[in-house]
Parts: C-alpha cells; sequence; structure tokens
C-alpha cells in the first residue's frame, strides 16, 4: 500500500510549499504521480485557490440569479446518481467490486439510494457559497490560465500520460470511477462517512462539527470551502486510507477554527479518549482466522466467509468489507461519539464567550 507514504508526501509538499521552497516541492508532487496520482493534481488545485485574490468582486445581480437556480445542480446530480447507480445494479447486475466481499443487497437498495441521493443534494447544497465564488473566479480567466500551477496541473497531465503508454495503461485508473463508485457507494447508507469515522476518529468528528456548525461570521476563503468538498468527496467512499493524504491540511483547518476557543483540559481529554477508542489498540484482531494466503480473494474461497465472524474480527473496521451487524453497531456508537463530542463544543463555546 502506497498510503502511508502519501501522507509523507503531502506533509512534505505542505511543509515546502509554506516554506516557498519551491524545487523539492515540485520533487515531492512528482513522486505523488507514483504513489496516489490524484495528490499532484489536488494541491496545485489548492495552491491556486489560495493565492486568488478573496476579495469579493462578484456582480450582485448575477450573484442572486445564480443562487435562485442553484437547486438545479444538486438535484440533478443527487437524481444522475441514483439513475446511474440503478442501471448498474438492476440492468448490469453489477453488486460488487472484485475483492470486496461485501455487495449490494437488493431487499435494501432503494432505501439505501434514497438515503445516498438525498445526502449527496444536501451534500452540494451546502457548497453553494463556494460554487457561487468559484464561478466568478473562473470567469476571469487571467487570474488562473497562467499561473504556474495551472502549468503544473498540465504538465502533469501530460506527463502521467507519457508514462502510462510506456507503462501498459497500469498507471491510470480514471475510468474504474465511473462504475466502481456507484456500487461502493450504495454498499449500505453512508458507508464512507462510518468507515472515515470509524478509521480516524477524532479528526472526522471534530470536521463534521465544524462543517455543520453556524458559520454564518466565519470568514471562510475559496481555497478553504475547496479543501471541504474536495474532503467530502473523499470521506463519502468506503476507503479510509484513501482520506491520508488530506489530514495535514485538514488538521490546519481545524486549528484555525479552534484558534476562537479557549480548549481545556476537558475538552482536550475527551479528545483524547475518543481518539484512544477509535484507535482500535484494545481490539484483538488477531482472532481472525484466514484461509491460506494463496487462496484469499480467489474463486477457491466463498467470499461468505469475510462476512462472518472470526474473519469478520478483522474486517469489521473496514467500511467495504464490515457486515451489516457491524455496521449498524459502529453505526450506534459513533452517532454516539458525535453527539457527545458535540455536546463538548457546545460546552467550549459557552465557557469561551464567558472568558
Amino acid at each position: 500500500m502506497t498510503d502511508n507514504c502519501t501522507l509523507f508526501l503531502s506533509i512534505g509538499i505542505l511543509y515546502f510549499y509554506l516554506g516557498k521552497q519551491f524545487i523539492p516541492l515540485f520533487g515531492f508532487l512528482l513522486v505523488s504521480i507514483f504513489t496516489m496520482p490524484i495528490v499532484a493534481l489536488f494541491y496545485p488545485i489548492f495552491f491556486l485557490l489560495n493565492e486568488m485574490d478573496d476579495s469579493n468582486k462578484q456582480d450582485e445581480a448575477t450573484s442572486k440569479l445564480i443562487e435562485s437556480y442553484f437547486w438545479i445542480i444538486p438535484i440533478s446530480v443527487a437524481i444522475g446518481f441514483a439513475a446511474a447507480s440503478s442501471v448498474i445494479v438492476y440492468y448490469f447486475n453489477r453488486i460488487t467490486v472484485y475483492t470486496f466481499p461485501d455487495q449490494i443487497d437488493f431487499r435494501f437498495f432503494p432505501f439505501i439510494l434514497l438515503i445516498n441521493a438525498a445526502f449527496i443534494f444536501y451534500f452540494i447544497l451546502k457548497f453553494k457559497p463556494f460554487f457561487i465564488q468559484l464561478f466568478f473566479k473562473v470567469r476571469n480567466i487571467r487570474i488562473w490560465i497562467f499561473s504556474k500551477w495551472t502549468m503544473t496541473i498540465i504538465g502533469f497531465f501530460v506527463f502521467q500520460f507519457i508514462v502510462s503508454k510506456i507503462n501498459n495503461n497500469h498507471l491510470l485508473g480514471y475510468s474504474g470511477l465511473l462504475v466502481g463508485y456507484p456500487i461502493i457507494l450504495n454498499l449500505k447508507p453512508l458507508i464512507g462517512l462510518v468507515d472515515n469515522l470509524n478509521f480516524f476518529g477524532p479528526v472526522i468528528f471534530i470536521f463534521l462539527i465544524y462543517f455543520f456548525w453556524n458559520r454564518e461570521k466565519m470568514e471562510i476563503r475559496i481555497a478553504d470551502w475547496f479543501l471541504m468538498f474536495f474532503f467530502f468527496l473523499i470521506i463519502i467512499k468506503p476507503e479510509a486510507r484513501h482520506t491520508l493524504f488530506l489530514l495535514p491540511l485538514v488538521s490546519v483547518l481545524l486549528c484555525r477554527f479552534l484558534n476562537g476557543f479557549q480548549i481545556s483540559n476537558r475538552f482536550l481529554f475527551v479528545v483524547v479518549l475518543v481518539g484512544m477508542f477509535f484507535s482500535k489498540f484494545w481490539y484483538p484482531t488477531h482472532l481472525a482466522l484466514f484461509p491460506p494466503a494463496h487462496i484469499i480473494f480467489s474463486k477457491v474461497t466463498d467470499p461468505e466467509i469475510f462476512q462472518q465472524f472470526p474473519i469478520q474480527h478483522y474486517f469489521m473496521f473496514q467500511g467495504p468489507m464490515m457486515s451489516t451487524t457491524s455496521y449498524l453497531i459502529i453505526l450506534l456508537v459513533e452517532v454516539f461519539f458525535l453527539r457527545f463530542l458535540f455536546k463538548e463544543f457546545n460546552r467550549l463555546k459557552i465557557n469561551s464567550k464567558a472568558i
């Protein structure tokens, strides 16, 4: 797995960017193409938006017109997602992804699809300020067309295409997203959020609280909007390890959010406690008894065993592979901790105002 290496590269990219050391920065971005190519796409776009002027140069009439009809975008995406998912599942009978022992259950699929489509609608609707800002930024083509970050993105795409041809197309993998995403997102309702909360604990909990917090008086830059939008795209997918490369930036964002609070020892203790719980250091995963290594995930082995104990002792903490029972238990635990942490934030907010 290259995910841990990608986390290291991401920390280096952020460090060199803040230090204005562009030669090692471009070196790290280049290496990231061979570990997780999306990193080399995300960071230049983030840096481009971060260096844009955030002053509001918006035409008020145009802005109000976009706001009036913006609902068409989220509802179109939600309907499109539901339609594509239905065709893939019902017409093509694609209900799982290779190596995933879990699969879509036809009995619950309409219910799952409804929840996921509603979440996608709400998710995009919450980002209306971002899309309006982005519209006015993109409209002024001179701001971004000649940027070094735009040139970097184009250069990396060309480089990636050439290398993939040399490597028999094994470097590119974008086409698989079109079929794979509608399947893995519909394994269970909001399985990606459940998986990422289960995997990372406090970081994702605090991010969700921050995002759904009353942020009317907060000044949010367009780069921060983009980071939050991209982060949501990652955490709605049940492959939590793919979130690792975004943690450095998200951690900085959350530190800025908490800057206005008087952090108490009680709050720190609660966060550490939640982190220890979700670290799973206390759970004996060695109870899982796997088949011989050479036949794991092969046709010789019945995939149903991965959804059952004792093997589920290991896979119950991985979104695409957790059983329905494990999912429901973990979901209840996460709802409890989310409510618990939200109460701590309210307590923190009240105490900060008092001081």
